[in-house]
């Protein structure tokens, strides 16, 4: 980049809750932060169901009244039903170990809450283009350059962050990317109307119906509508139909427990596929770079870690520019290794809980086990996203690192 000026501070790739949180704390602090992205606006995505830690964290960039407002569904609790006996357990998060940092979350239509955060990240001084797709990214000693498609040419700055979700735009390029073991599965998923609802604050309780080759998500909206997935291994769900509106139709109704729960459907949108989602990357910092969101790696919808550890890692990316932009300087390699290990370890403590639910029937014995309240409130915490407390037995004691809990 030798001797000409940057364009911006920071460019931001990716408009979602990672890119956009990131964008707002900068901005905020003065820095000239662009964000693009190649879409023409926020649009239907899952992920939607927030945990108390993440809402903290909307609350910290002043999203607490809009959150409130009444577009989003309040979420007070968990709850695990299983399928083959319908037995089940609620969790509230009032009764997490640390539950006065944060009791409340919401459910949320995706489209609804990413604009927010967009909008949020605009008015906070962040210039937000729509559109826009990047095409290269050219690290250099003193910057980076950020490519365009077609005549929109390019712009450079001082750092740029990858925030482009499953995309991946940098750890693709670089091959930082890496499957996770034993995670590949298969989600089929779409919104509907019609959908039986708790009383009073169990109205927005996710529900997770657990079996044996498979799980179901319900998360209820706030308009009424609801948010359905399935999620199994890849050969298990394409032999239960023809097509994935077969397909999803036989999961939906396989048992007493779905048939309950998912009874008066109406399909409001086309069905959904995912697949091999979940992965991680080796690196997630350089000098003039830092991965965010689900650029840095997923892990697997069950805990709805999603948005958390997007903002969680918007939060620390933010940071970490702000102090490299106040000394004029790239990143360190102390702070890209820290920056690094920081979020790896959110993610191998969520990942132990996925793999304790999938290999040693951890959600069943959490349901069936009535006296531990220890364990239990611990539980909770992880449930609501406190993966940083080091005095959770679940984490302390090493519990996750053993990969089998209860």
């Amino acid at each position: 980049m030798g001797h000409i000026e940057p364009d911006y501070d920071v460019v931001v790739v990716g408009a979602g809750p990672g890119g956009s949180t990131c964008a707002r704390r900068l901005a905020e602090r003065g820095h000239a932060v662009l964000v693009v992205d190649r879409a023409s606006g926020s649009g239907f995505k899952v992920g939607e169901s927030l945990l108390p830690e993440g809402v903290r964290l909307c609350h910290e960039l002043g999203l607490a009244d809009a959150l409130a407002a009444g577009d989003f569904q309040p979420k007070h609790a968990a709850r695990f039903v299983l399928e083959e006996c319908g037995s089940q357990g609620r969790y509230p998060f009032a009764d997490a170990l640390r539950a006065e940092r944060g009791s409340l979350a919401y459910q949320v239509q995706r489209e609804r809450f990413d604009a927010l955060l967009v909008r949020h990240a605009d008015a906070g001084g962040a210039e937000v283009r729509w559109g826009l797709q990047v095409v290269a990214v050219d690290l250099e000693a003193d910057g980076v350059q950020v490519r365009f498609r077609g005549d929109d040419g390019d712009v450079r700055a001082r750092f740029v962050v990858d925030a482009t979700g499953q995309g991946q735009l940098l750890a693709r390029a670089r091959g930082l990317r890496r499957p996770l073991e034993g995670l590949g599965k298969m989600a089929l998923y779409s919104h509907f109307a019609g959908l039986p609802r708790g009383d009073g604050d169990e109205a927005g309780d996710i529900t997770v119906i657990w079996g044996e080759d498979s799980w179901t998500w319900i998360i209820p909206f706030a308009d009424g509508t609801t948010s359905v997935g399935v999620v199994g291994e890849p050969q298990f769900v394409r032999a239960a139909g023809a097509t994935d509106d077969a397909r999803f139709e036989a999961l939906c109704n396989r048992s007493a427990s779905h048939r309950d729960l998912l009874a008066g459907r109406e399909r409001l949108r086309p069905l959904q596929r995912a697949a091999d989602f979940s992965y991680e990357c080796s690196e997630l910092a350089g000098e003039r770079f830092l991965l965010v969101g689900d650029a840095a790696g997923f892990i697997d919808p069950i805990f709805s870690t999603g948005v958390f550890l997007a903002q969680t890692s918007a939060f620390r990316a933010a940071a970490d520019l702000n102090t490299a932009l106040a000394a004029g300087r790239g990143l360190t390699r102390d702070e890209q290794t820290a920056y690094t290990a920081d979020l790896h370890r959110a993610v191998r403590r969520f990942l132990s809980l996925v793999r304790n639910s999938y290999r040693h029937g951890f959600i069943q014995r959490a349901i069936r086990s009535r006296n531990r309240p220890g364990m239990r409130r611990a539980f909770i915490s992880l449930l609501a996203g406190d993966v940083f407390d080091e005095d959770n037995p679940l984490i302390g004691m090493g519990f996750l690192e053993r990969e089998r809990i209860f």
